[in-house]
């Protein structure tokens, strides 16, 4: 069982004072209950199947914790690509693109299409 750290406020359908749920739980109640439609009913519904099920908290665990480590280390990776692209002496995409082994129209097309 996972250590309880209560909210403070209301979070989603939980309210204040409740134990904190991993954020894909979060996530995938929201969308699930107010975009796809399934109301009330689904949020109960995913209730019931967190507190009983050990299995299906560790997951929503271990997919908090990926999705947050793999989108954390691509906005790193983001962030140094602009930074170092955006330097003095460093190639563009444009640069890039011109140099690669494909026909002067395809090329052509490829500025055409990109948005600066």
């Amino acid at each position: 069982m996972a250590p309880h750290y209560p909210t403070l406020v209301r979070l989603s359908s939980m309210p204040a004072g409740s134990s904190v749920r991993p954020p894909v739980y979060t996530i995938v109640e929201d969308i699930v209950a107010v975009n796809g439609g399934g109301g009330k009913a689904y949020r109960r519904a995913i209730d019931q199947r967190y507190q009983r099920s050990p299995v299906f908290q560790r997951l929503l665990s271990e997919m908090s914790w990926a999705w947050g480590l793999w989108t954390s280390a691509l906005g790193i990776v983001l962030i140094i690509l602009i930074a170092v692209g955006s330097r003095p002496g460093y190639e563009t995409l444009r640069q890039v693109l011109r140099k690669c082994p494909v026909g002067s129209e395809e090329v052509a097309r490829r500025e055409r299409d990109l948005v600066f």
